[in-house]
């Protein structure tokens, strides 16, 4: 089942376009993960994605509806967001910002109610904040489920090891996407960073030597 889809999508902040050409299909069971350096426009496609900073052009889906067509609170039953930093205006318990995520399922006015708060503390109890490979697992987990993930991470080879599919921005606003195997390349790496060849193979061999692996491939979850 199709989850997302993005057409001609054109991201940025006021009048600047930051990219454009930005297709993006994105399915049950599948992951993709979006790779760039800074300020190429990672989070304002997440932003734009969401409904909460305008489209420059092209068109987003989704479920098939276009976003256009649907409410705040239908957007939300659809699609949810993992921030990479927050700041908290008020001292609330993590608990409190996970039970949050229940509004959308809540009438005008409603309260939370046990049954709330029995899927927040289900949620916590699911989360894992340990090593990469917990998150690794984690992510193919919710895949293997049945959810479509989009995510972004400075770490192109943890990139490899969890996605699909990966979308790459360029400094320039150029999109291109593919396999991960098709993109996360010392080429491509080299071209997309501004990197030598020779320092991407030397931070691959890094991350070899550290995981303790000779390649790097997909996590097996199958277990």
């Amino acid at each position: 089942m199709e989850l997302i889809r993005t057409t001609g999508l054109a991201i940025g902040a006021a009048q600047k376009t930051v990219a454009r050409g930005i297709d993006i299909t994105l399915c049950r069971n599948e992951i993709l993960g979006v790779l760039g350096p800074n300020g190429a426009g990672k989070t304002t496609l997440f932003r734009t994605i969401l409904g909460l900073a305008p489209a420059h052009d092209g068109d987003i889906l989704l479920g098939g509806t276009p976003m256009a067509q649907l409410t705040r609170r239908q957007i939300a039953h659809r699609i949810a967001y993992v921030p990479q930093s927050m700041s908290a205006p008020f001292p609330d318990k993590v608990s409190d910002y996970v039970l949050a995520g229940r509004t959308a399922h809540l009438g005008p006015f409603a309260a939370p109610g046990a049954a709330d708060r029995a899927r927040a503390a289900s949620a916590l109890a699911a989360l894992d904040f340990g090593k990469r490979e917990h998150l690794a697992q984690l992510l193919q987990g919710l895949a293997a489920q049945g959810y479509g993930l989009i995510f972004t991470s400075h770490d192109p080879f943890f990139i490899e090891r969890v996605a699909d599919r990966v979308l790459t921005i360029d400094r320039q606003g150029h999109c291109r996407s593919g396999r991960a195997d098709e993109m996360i390349t010392d080429a491509q790496l080299s071209a997309l960073y501004g990197m030598a060849e020779h320092d991407v193979r030397q931070a691959r061999r890094g991350r070899r030597a550290e995981t303790g692996t000779g390649r790097m491939s997909r996590m097996d979850t199958s277990a």
